[in-house]
């Protein structure tokens, strides 16, 4: 899995969608290779995955990220984009334009099985809002339930591919 997608993952695990100290985020940032600040920073654009705030930073979740049309495809020298990217964009065209589903999986050729697992390790009850006991869908974020559903449609969803393997 790539650097950005694991620190997104992770940030999730530890801060779930609340803001977290920029300093505790970035020590995690640069512990596991990426930057918050700077000019490739993860906290750059409008379109950040991180939104800094003063002292503190907010993971921005695929109703924030996902309607950059850019967001999730291969750049134009060919490097693949992060998966959490490619997720969120995936979530976002499903809730708002399912018709443009296909086309940009087929754009952005994703590793099928990989997007899966960050799938699943985001939809994971470990991930839950801080302060809840046992989780139930209403206490699940909204990106949690928008990974159920994109979960509960995998097979039919990535079935419609054609020319891939899917399970291999």
């Amino acid at each position: 899995m790539d650097t950005v997608t694991r620190f997104y993952v992770t940030g999730r695990f530890f801060y779930g969608e609340s803001a977290a100290p920029f300093d505790d985020m970035n020590l995690l940032a640069r512990g596991m290779g990426v930057e918050l600040d700077g000019p490739r920073g993860l906290a750059q654009g409008k379109k950040g995955l991180v939104k800094k705030e003063k002292d503190t930073v907010v993971l921005r979740d695929y109703r924030t990220r996902g309607d950059d049309e850019h967001l999730g495809r291969l750049s134009e020298s060919g490097n693949p984009a992060p998966l959490i990217d490619v997720l969120q964009r995936l979530l976002w065209l499903l809730d708002e334009q399912p018709y443009e589903v296909q086309d940009f999986l087929m754009r952005a050729h994703p590793p099928v099985e990989q997007l899966r697992m960050v799938a699943q390790a985001l939809a994971g009850h470990a991930l839950a809002p801080a302060g809840s006991n046992g989780t139930t869908k209403q206490e699940r974020s909204e990106e949690q339930k928008a990974v159920d559903r994109l979960l509960a449609g995998w097979r039919g969803l990535f079935s419609e591919m054609t020319g891939r393997t899917l399970w291999g």
